[in-house]
């Protein structure tokens, strides 16, 4: 065990000093990554099930009703981009986080480890992963959309009925 003293009990305050600030930024981090999680999960979820409401389900849906749905899914596909393109940007800054106060630990708290195992912690258990595979999951049922309108303008085209 170290030995206690003066110049050693001011460099862990000054290391709690810089550590309690840069865990508010991390808490932050991670509370505004699931705030637009959730945010781009409900906004998704609502444009589909309009978009699902609304969609034909046979040929004899006028030209113009396929035409004014198709920017719906095209606007979905590009919700997915902004979410995985946001979910990657929390998780930077997420990272950098966990990184200054891994540097931090050893001076403030000399051999507690409380941010050393997270990328371990976060592998266990999938969380980001998951996280990750949802916009993707949303991305491929807007591809389909998009090619079910497809399929349906080009049946229509050629004069056939569907169902």
């Amino acid at each position: 065990m170290p030995r206690i003293t003066h110049s050693n009990l001011l460099k862990t305050d000054l290391a709690l000093r810089r550590y309690i600030p840069i865990l508010g930024y991390l808490q932050y981090e991670n509370s505004t990554y699931w705030t637009r999680s959730n945010f781009f999960l409900t906004s998704n979820t609502l444009l589909l099930g309009f978009f699902l409401n609304i969609v034909p389900y046979s040929t004899q849906a006028p030209f113009i009703r396929l035409f004014t749905i198709y920017p719906i899914a095209v606007a979905g596909n590009i919700l997915c981009w902004l979410w995985l393109q946001t979910l990657q940007s929390g998780s930077i800054w997420i990272n950098h986080w966990h990184n200054v106060l891994q540097s931090l630990e050893p001076q403030a708290f000399n051999h507690i480890h409380v941010f050393s195992d997270v990328e371990e912690i976060e592998r266990r258990t999938w969380i980001k992963l998951i996280a990750k595979s949802v916009p993707l999951l949303f991305m491929a049922l807007w591809m389909l959309a998009l090619g079910y309108l497809r399929f349906v303008a080009s049946q229509k085209a050629k004069g056939l009925e569907l169902f």
